[in-house]
């Protein structure tokens, strides 16, 4: 396990419970963003480092929020990304 910073655990024991109700976390940044308190651009910085890192796979959907999921479940994302939009671990604003 990689070493994280206050704002990064933060954000991946919140992902981390809520990927214990269900496979995938379909959210945005700004709802994670309150959720755990941390500002939204150090909320986007998180989850590029957190899915670099590998303890989150992140897959962007411009326009529609992100999704989230832990690496190792064989489970897809519940919208399909398109090959125009980023994959997983690279999150850009829209």
């Amino acid at each position: 396990m990689p070493e994280l910073t206050g704002a990064e655990f933060k954000i991946a024991s919140y992902l981390c419970g809520q990927l214990e109700k269900q496979a995938v976390v379909d959210t945005t940044i700004t709802a994670l963003s309150r959720a755990t308190g941390v500002s939204w651009r150090h909320t986007q910085a998180c989850l590029q480092s957190l899915a670099k890192a590998g303890v989150l796979l992140v897959y962007s959907r411009k326009g529609h929020g992100i999704e989230c999921l832990l690496p190792g479940r064989h489970v897809h994302p519940i919208r399909s990304v398109s090959s125009s939009q980023p994959r997983a671990g690279n999150i850009k604003s829209g």
